[in-house]
C-alpha cells in the first residue's frame, strides 16, 4: 500500500499526507525496543533502544517509501534510517511531554483525502478497511498513527512557519543576488597525445587502481515462485457462482446514497455559553417556522465562516463525511424539512436536507469482468496461503535444496543468469530478490527466506553459482590503462598552463598577452550576472564563488571537467539594484530566506529535544553495513 499511496498522492496536499501517512508506515512496526541477548543498542534515545533488525527495517521500508531513496547509497541510507529513528522517537516523546493533541475531526478530514481509500472520488470504507488489513493494521491503530503523525507534524511546523525575515536583509539578498562582475576570461581545453609509457608506470597504476578493473561480484540462481494470480487463472468459474458472488459483494458495487445538507451553526467555542447558543438556535428556528429563507438566515446568522457565505450549503455528503450526531439527523431527515437544533463538539446546528441521492447498484453484467476476477482471486486464496506455509516449512526444512519445496507445492525450479548487486536479470530485477541473493546466508549455501514481492506474489531463491569479485589481468586492460595514463597526462598538462598563466597576471602581465603566446581567446563578455545564460555554468560558479576585487583584480582557475581550465580576471563588482525588483520577485525571495533560516532553526530545534533527550549512539553505528 505505501507504493500505492505515494503514486496516487499528488499537490500540497498530497505532499503533505506523504510526509504524515507515508513516513509512518516506513517506520511503522519499529520500536519493539526488544534486542537479542547482549547486543549494544544502534542508538538509544531515553529508554528506548534501536537494534540492528529495527535500523534494517528502517532502511528497507524507506527505500519501498521513496525512489529517491531507493537511489542513495546504502551507508547513506542507513545514516538517513537512524536520523529518522532518533528525530521521530524524540519528536513523539515531545509531543506526549508537552500535551499536544490532534481532533478527531482533523484526523478523519486526513484519512478522507487520501485518494487511495476513494471510489469515484470519495471516500469508501470498504476499500479503507480492506486496505488497511492488507497491511496487518486495525482502523484503531492507523488513525493512532495518523493523530502522532500530525501532532508530530504541528510541532515541526511550529519551528518551520515562525522565521521572519527584515527588509535590511532582504535588500541585502537583492543587492547580492543581483550583483553584476565585470570578467574576461580564456577556456584553456585539454588535447590527449599519445604518451610512450614505461612498462614500469603501466605496472605501478594498475597496482594502485586495481580496482577499477574489477569484475564485480555475480551469482546465478534458481527459485520456485508462488503466485495467486497464476493460481487464480486455473480456477474454473460458472455463472452460479459467479451470481453467488455478486450477491456476497454486491455492496462493493453499490454508490451509498447522498444528501445535500446546509445548515446554521451556533458555536459554543466562542463566546457564547451553552444556553445562549442553544436559545439563539431555538429562536432561528422560529424565524424558519415563520417563513424565513434559510439561506438568507444562514448568511446572517450562522457561526460556520466557510458555509454562511453559501447559505449555509455544504454540498452533498455521505455516511462517514460528519460526526455521528451531525450525520444521524442529516440522514433521518425529510427532504426540505428543518431540524431541531443538535449539538455537537461545534455547537449546535439546524440542518435542512435539500437533495437526496438514492443509493445505487451496479448490475452483475456490468461488474461481470471484474467479479470474475475477484472471483477466481477469492477461490484461490485459501490455496495460496496454505502453499505459501507449506513453501516455507519445506524451502527451511531442506535448505540445500530447491526440489522438495517445488514439488510440495506443484511447481518447477526455474532458473536465471549471472547477474551482479547492481543489475538483475528475470527475477533478478526486483531489487529485494538482488538483495537476498547477495545475502550471507544465501551465498553460504542455504535457500533463503520467502521473499514477498508484492501483489500476492513470493519467491524463494538459492545461489546456483557464485563468482566472487575478481581483478581483471593487466594483459586485458592493459590499453585502458595506458589510455587512463594518456588522459592523466593531459590534463596534468592543462592545469600546469593554467598555474603558469595565473603566476603571471599575478605578477603583472596581462591576460592578452599570454593568451596571445599560447593562441588563445580571451572571452570578454563584461559584466556579468549571475542569471546569464550565455556564459558556461562552471565559469559563472567561479566567477561569483571568488573574492571580490579590492585594489586590484581577482584571478582564479576554474576546472572544466573534460573541457580543460579556464583561467578569470574578474576587474570590478556592481552591487544589484535592491529597488529594481517586482512585487513578485521580492515575495518569492522572501519566502526563500525564510525557508531557509525555517530551515536551519528547525534543525537547531531536532538537535535540541536530542540533547535534552538522552540521545546516544553506538560508535561505529552509522558506518556499519546492513546485517543479511
Amino acid at each position: 500500500m505505501l507504493q500505492v499511496i505515494r503514486k496516487q498522492v499528488h499537490g500540497l496536499l498530497g505532499w503533505f499526507i506523504m510526509g504524515l501517512i507515508i513516513m509512518s508506515f516506513a517506520l511503522w512496526g519499529i520500536s519493539s525496543y526488544v534486542g537479542g541477548g547482549e547486543e549494544i543498542p544502534v542508538a538509544t534515545v531515553g529508554s528506548t533502544k534501536f537494534y540492528e533488525q529495527d535500523v534494517n527495517r528502517a532502511y528497507s521500508r524507506l527505500k519501498q517509501s521513496n525512489p529517491q531513496y531507493a537511489a542513495l547509497d546504502e551507508s547513506v541510507l542507513r545514516k538517513e534510517a537512524i536520523r529518522q529513528l532518533i528525530s521521530d522517537t524524540v519528536l513523539g516523546d515531545t509531543v506526549e511531554d508537552i500535551g499536544l493533541e490532534v481532533g478527531d475531526q482533523s484526523v478523519r478530514k486526513i484519512i478522507q483525502d487520501i485518494p487511495v481509500f476513494k471510489v469515484d472520488g470519495k471516500f469508501d470504507k470498504k476499500t479503507y478497511t480492506l486496505a488497511l488489513n492488507s497491511q496487518g493494521l486495525s482502523s484503531r491503530q492507523f488513525i493512532e498513527q495518523t493523530r502522532l503523525a500530525m501532532a508530530k507534524d504541528q510541532l515541526r511546523r511550529s519551528s518551520l512557519d515562525s522565521g521572519f525575515t527584515t527588509e535590511s536583509e532582504l535588500q541585502g539578498y537583492f543587492r547580492l543576488f543581483n550583483q553584476s562582475r565585470d570578467v574576461e576570461y580564456i577556456n584553456i581545453p585539454i588535447t590527449v597525445k599519445q604518451v610512450n609509457h614505461s612498462d614500469e608506470s603501466i605496472q605501478t597504476y594498475y597496482d594502485e587502481h586495481a580496482d577499477r578493473y574489477q569484475v564485480p561480484e555475480q551469482v546465478s540462481l534458481q527459485y520456485v515462485e508462488l503466485s495467486l494470480d497464476d493460481l487464480a487463472a486455473q480456477e474454473e468459474v460458472t455463472d452460479e457462482g459467479l451470481l453467488a458472488y455478486y450477491e456476497e459483494q454486491k455492496d462493493l458495487f453499490t454508490t451509498e446514497g447522498r444528501r445535500k445538507v446546509r445548515h446554521i451553526l451556533i458555536s459554543t467555542k466562542a463566546d457564547n455559553s451553552e444556553k445562549d447558543a442553544l436559545k439563539k438556535s431555538q429562536e432561528i428556528l422560529q424565524k424558519l417556522a415563520q417563513g424565513g429563507d434559510f439561506a438568507d438566515l444562514a448568511k446572517q446568522f450562522s457561526e460556520d465562516p466557510l458555509s454562511k457565505k453559501k447559505g449555509g450549503d455544504l454540498g452533498f455528503i455521505r455516511k462517514g463525511d460528519m460526526v455521528k450526531e451531525f450525520e444521524d439527523t442529516a440522514f433521518g431527515l425529510a427532504q426540505g424539512v428543518n431540524s431541531e437544533p443538535i449539538k455537537t463538539e461545534y455547537g449546535y446546528h439546524i440542518l435542512q436536507v435539500t437533495a437526496i441521492q438514492a443509493a445505487k447498484s451496479k448490475s452483475f453484467e456490468e461488474v461481470k469482468q471484474q467479479i470474475t476476477k475477484d472471483y477466481r482471486r477469492k477461490q484461490a486464496e485459501n490455496s495460496y496461503f496454505a502453499l505459501q506455509e507449506t513453501l516455507d516449512q519445506v524451502r527451511y526444512e531442506n535448505s540445500a535444496s530447491l526440489d522438495a519445496a517445488a514439488q510440495a507445492i506443484g511447481k518447477k525450479v526455474k532458473e536465471t543468469g549471472l547477474f551482479n548487486k547492481d543489475i538483475g536479470v528475470d527475477i533478478a530485477t526486483e531489487q529485494a530478490v538482488r538483495d537476498a541473493a547477495f545475502s550471507t546466508d544465501v551465498l553460504e549455501g542455504n535457500n533463503s527466506e520467502i521473499i514477498d514481492l508484492g501483489s500476492e506474489r513470493i519467491v524463494v531463491v538459492r545461489v546456483k553459482k557464485h563468482k566472487p569479485a575478481t581483478t581483471q589481468p593487466l594483459e586485458a586492460v592493459k590499453n585502458s590503462v595506458i589510455q587512463t595514463l594518456n588522459q592523466k597526462a593531459a590534463n596534468d598538462e592543462v592545469v600546469s598552463k593554467a598555474d603558469a598563466i595565473v603566476k603571471a597576471l599575478n605578477e603583472g602581465q596581462s591576460l592578452d598577452q599570454l593568451a596571445k603566446a599560447q593562441s588563445l581567446k580571451v572571452e570578454k563578455p563584461g559584466f556579468v550576472a549571475r542569471n546569464d545564460t550565455k556564459i558556461p555554468w562552471q565559469i559563472k560558479q567561479g566567477i561569483f564563488s571568488s573574492v571580490k576585487p579590492a585594489d586590484k583584480p581577482t584571478i582564479e582557475k576554474v576546472d572544466l571537467g573534460p573541457q580543460g581550465q579556464a583561467v578569470l580576471v574578474i576587474k570590478s563588482v556592481k552591487e544589484g539594484d535592491a529597488t529594481a525588483v517586482t512585487k513578485e520577485e521580492r515575495e518569492e525571495a522572501k519566502a526563500r530566506l525564510v525557508k531557509s533560516r525555517n530551515s536551519i532553526e528547525y534543525s537547531a530545534l531536532i538537535s535540541q529535544l536530542e540533547a535534552a533527550g538522552d540521545v546516544t549512539m553506538r560508535n561505529d553505528a552509522q558506518d556499519q553495513p546492513l546485517s543479511n
